[in-house]
């Protein structure tokens, strides 16, 4: 009777300290994305000097399914603001046709100049806070530029509530 009782008293106790090990109702160590959509308010989260904008304090765009709006902000002179025409295909391309705006020389000699009336196509993919480009011509995996949405960049302090939306 005392064994039994033991083993009782053993087993409860060995259950009550497995149900703290228990992960069933526990979320998923990662979480997936809210959103898939390349569109919305992005800061640009790449090093500014590999990209088309180096020099620059920091670059914002707005894009939606038609149009596109990219603001490069240069410390002590003008920002440079590039608006045009934005359109996908079916196989995923983003094709970016700038109107407005313009390129310094800066900005020409890097691989996405924004002339206006040339194409720019890119294969553009977002996930969550997160949308990167990558010339759809280019084997590297690697983007060519990634972006974080507006709302984020403010929430962590890489850019202020008060700037103005390009």
């Amino acid at each position: 009777m005392r064994n039994t009782m033991i083993l009782v008293l053993a087993t409860g106790t060995l259950l009550s300290a497995c149900s703290g090990f228990r992960r069933g109702n526990d979320p998923p160590p990662y979480r997936s994305p809210s959103s898939t959509s390349i569109y919305g308010d992005w800061v640009l989260s790449s090093p500014i000097d590999s990209t088309a904008f180096a020099g620059a304090s920091s670059v914002e765009m707005t894009l939606d399914q038609t149009s596109f709006s990219i603001t490069a902000n240069y410390p002590g002179r003008t920002s440079q603001r590039v608006m045009g025409s934005a359109s996908t295909s079916d196989g995923g391309i983003l094709t970016l046709v700038p109107q407005s705006g313009g390129t310094d020389a800066t900005m020409s000699r890097r691989s996405m100049a924004f002339t206006p009336g040339q194409p720019i196509s890119l294969i553009a993919s977002a996930a969550g806070a997160s949308l990167v480009f990558k010339p759809p011509q280019e084997t590297d995996p690697t983007p060519s530029s990634t972006w974080a949405k507006r709302s984020k960049a403010e929430a962590a302090g890489r850019i202020g509530k008060d700037t103005v939306k390009p």
